[in-house]
């Protein structure tokens, strides 16, 4: 019955409607990126990266954790534009498109807040340490 709920706020948080915005440490790029992680929560390993999927309008797994130096590799599988955004500006990425991918490289431990400034019910965690 939980999940239900939780599928259910998904979607109607999906239909709900991410922003412009640059920063020198994005690139964007129509490469086929790693495998996405299915998880809600999702560490990386200390030598790959870790992908996030930007599905269904929501990102997918929502929190992820990181070593600094790793790399974040979000890929849009829908079919609006989407982008990146941290709460305190750290990450901040340009629109990408449907199969176009944006990758960070966790340059300071902390914990990170996003959204898609285009759909702001898109939020999500990125945990980095150091």
């Amino acid at each position: 019955m939980r999940t239900r709920l939780i599928v259910s706020l998904l979607a109607c948080v999906a239909i709900a409607g991410c922003g412009s915005s640059s920063s020198s440490s994005d690139s964007t790029s129509t490469s086929t990126p790693a495998p996405a992680t299915t998880a809600s929560s999702s560490s990386a390993s200390s030598s790959g990266g870790v992908t996030i999927k930007a599905a269904g309008f929501a990102f997918n797994p929502t929190s992820v954790t990181v070593k600094k130096g790793q790399k974040v590799t979000w890929t849009n599988s829908d079919s609006a534009p989407h982008n990146v955004t941290s709460s305190d500006g750290t990450i901040k990425s340009k629109d990408f498109t449907n199969g176009q991918s944006f990758t960070y490289t966790a340059t300071k431990p902390g914990t990170f807040h996003y959204i898609c400034t285009i759909h702001p019910q898109m939020k999500a965690t990125l945990t980095v340490t150091g």
